[in-house]
């Protein structure tokens, strides 16, 4: 039995449910939830579950709620984006259980009434460095300290380059020692869609729900 939390899911007609599950020891595995003897698992809730080898896919023979994290309105549609980031993005079987502790984290944060733009970025950051793409706040490109009275532009799968049209070296310098303000936080958000979309190659399909009318304004 382990940790696990369902990212997305979808129908095997009378066969049950598709899963795919973030776990603290297995990482990011598809899993078949048979119907028969088994409740629809929901999004946004912390199991104890255990499965086996199959046919096709690894089958859950026991599954137990542990915690609901209650989520709606736009911190809902920051879990799904999250979800689609993890299901795009982390390998098959790979164990990150610090990542999934700060998954655990941040759903915890957004359930609790938290802005959701720290906690985003946060977990973005972390995702490119457990992929091993990500960069440093107060590194450059060549691995040199950034300058307070510098400026840097972001090139993905590089990092940061000086340029005098840049953002300032202080705000850099600032994330890195974790002292966000509103400018920081929207340079962040800019920096690490760069990043995230050079891995993606397609669009975010959940980021459509972030910025329809009346939708989060976070990603």
């Amino acid at each position: 039995m382990q940790s696990m939390l369902v990212l997305h899911r979808r129908p095997l007609g009378e066969a049950g449910q598709l899963l795919n599950v973030f776990s603290e020891q297995d990482g990011h595995v598809l899993l078949h939830a048979p119907r028969r003897g088994q409740r629809r698992l929901e999004l946004n809730c912390l199991y104890e579950a255990g499965w086996q080898p199959d046919l096709d896919w690894p089958r859950i023979v026991a599954c137990q709620e542990i915690r609901r994290i209650t989520l709606d309105g736009d911190n809902l549609y920051c879990c799904f984006y999250l979800n689609e980031l993890l299901v795009r993005l982390l390998p098959r079987g790979e164990s990150m259980p610090v990542l999934f502790r700060l998954y655990g984290r941040v759903l915890d944060g957004l359930a609790s009434g938290q802005l959701p733009d720290p906690w985003l970025r946060i977990f973005e950051y972390h995702l490119l460095q457990q992929l091993g793409v990500g960069f440093f706040w107060h590194l450059d490109a060549s691995g040199h300290a950034v300058q307070a009275d510098g400026h840097y532009r972001f090139v993905p799968q590089h990092g940061f380059v000086s340029a005098a049209d840049g953002w300032p070296g202080h705000w850099l310098l600032g994330m890195a020692a974790g002292d966000g303000d509103n400018r920081r936080w929207r340079m962040a958000r800019y920096v690490l869609r760069q990043a995230l979309e050079f891995e993606l190659g397609n669009p975010v399909a959940s980021r459509e729900l972030l910025m329809a009318p009346g939708g989060a304004q976070w990603q």
